[in-house]
């Protein structure tokens, strides 16, 4: 029987940690000018770590992330911009501190 490494969960392999740790940092340091695309990226990394506890679901003004049990909604400044509200963008990291991948 092969090992399975180390870096993976049921033979998928799971995103870098600390990569992710690093992008949330950024994200952090300029919550006023954040896109979209990074807090879904964020997302989309996270979801191996939580099999069965996630979900993303569009509403009107906005996203609705939930990641292991912690939900937080992402709205645009208008519709179709790109950037996010910097009050979601402190929800997000607020989510982020609560499932330990973001320290303030």
């Amino acid at each position: 029987m092969q090992a399975v490494p180390s870096d993976t969960v049921y033979g998928i392999i799971m995103p870098d940690a600390e990569k992710i740790r690093e992008v949330i940092q950024d994200i952090a340091s300029r919550p006023s000018n954040v896109l979209f695309s990074e807090i879904d990226w964020v997302f989309r990394q996270l979801v191996p770590y939580y099999p069965g506890r996630f979900s993303c679901r569009v509403a009107r003004h906005g996203t609705l992330f939930q990641l292991g049990g912690r939900r937080f909604m992402m709205s645009r400044h208008h519709p179709g911009t790109k950037q996010v509200k910097s009050y979601a963008v402190e929800d997000f990291l607020d989510a982020m501190s609560d499932l330990g991948w973001y320290e303030e």
